[in-house]
């Protein structure tokens, strides 16, 4: 995470992306996601992992 609480995503190569199980999200994530990963050059679900790790760590549940 970067200093300004958003989610620092660093270029990549290469990795294992095999550890993967399906996530249904509407068009418009899909899109927003793939443009993240495209900029980045990681695959897409390595690029959606990060994004739902780091949303998961910033949430908070009300009653």
């Amino acid at each position: 995470m970067d200093k300004d609480n958003s989610l620092l995503i660093k270029k990549w190569s290469a990795g294992n992306t095999e550890y993967m199980l399906p996530l249904k999200i509407t068009v418009d994530l899909h899109t927003k996601v793939k443009e993240i990963a495209t900029q980045a050059n990681q695959p897409l679900s390595k690029i959606a992992c990060q994004l739902i790790e780091f949303a998961l760590a910033h949430t908070k549940v009300e009653e």
